[in-house]
């Protein structure tokens, strides 16, 4: 069977989802990154203690700014609030708390991940790269959205269609109630 047949019998997003997941598998096997406890897939063997530790406490890092942001939210969509005292003093317990170490999941490698390529875009696109490099950068994002997925569990795009029909519906009565 071609490859443009497959395609036209399984969807898109499914070869997508379907392609990442033999990806990872290849990966996790060439790598032995098999849990011997749970006999599952662990990111984390690929790292040795003192890299993991520095990925804790930047992931820990990163994870109070962003929930800092969130006070001074991006959403340009969104009605906001003026700040309030209780705003100031709850971004400034974020930026000071302590940094503690963490044990990452492969959820949060996968989140570092994910941050890391928004991060490549942007770049790319501040630094007036061509459409094929800012298209590659977004493919290496989607990459690891799809394998984030695959981590939570998502494994069809009929299961991401109907989340994303739901999460749209809500996101337009939203606006009509002023969001």
């Amino acid at each position: 069977m071609s490859q443009q047949h497959q395609l036209n019998i399984k969807g898109i997003l499914q070869n997508i989802i379907d392609r990442q997941r033999g990806l990872q598998n290849n990966i996790v096997h060439t790598h032995n990154l098999i849990n011997n406890d749970t006999n599952k897939p662990d990111l984390t063997l690929a790292f040795d203690t003192h890299r993991l530790s520095l990925l804790s406490i930047n992931y820990s890092a990163i994870s109070k700014l962003l929930g800092a942001m969130k006070l001074a939210s991006f959403k340009w969509w969104k009605n906001m609030q003026p700040f309030t005292q209780e705003d100031v003093l709850k971004y400034n317990e974020y930026i000071s708390s302590e940094t503690q170490e963490l044990e990452l999941t492969n959820v949060e490698l996968i989140n570092i991940a994910i941050m890391d390529e928004l991060r490549e875009i942007a770049d790319a696109v501040r630094q007036g790269e061509p459409r094929d490099k800012i298209v590659e950068e977004y493919i290496d994002a989607f990459h690891f959205m799809i394998q984030l997925g695959l981590q939570l569990g998502i494994t069809t795009e009929q299961e991401i269609n109907d989340a994303y029909i739901k999460k749209n519906e809500i996101n337009h009565v939203r606006q009509s109630n002023n969001y």
